[in-house]
């Protein structure tokens, strides 16, 4: 049980690792057709799309703010999960 506990916790931080990483890239103009920008968002996007869509249905206003919510409460379910691991 201890070995299942350890890999969860391992993949919940790398994928933390990959929204970050996610984060700090929009941040420059990459071409999205590099393998590494397509890999973190094709491995991070099925994880934001759900959670942005809900926050968009529940507060329709947020379509227009600048910033992405949707990473900061993906941050916080997943520590979230960590600490009840």
């Amino acid at each position: 049980m201890q070995l299942i506990t350890t890999i969860a916790a391992l993949l919940l931080r790398l994928i933390e690792v990959l929204l970050f990483l996610r984060a700090i890239l929009s941040w420059f103009p990459l071409r999205a057709d590099s393998p590494v920008i397509q890999f973190v968002t094709v491995t991070t996007e099925p994880l934001l799309m759900p959670v942005r869509m809900l926050l968009y249905r529940v507060f329709p206003g947020l379509r227009r703010f600048p910033f992405d919510i949707s990473f900061i409460i993906v941050f916080i379910l997943i520590q979230l999960l960590i600490s009840l691991l």
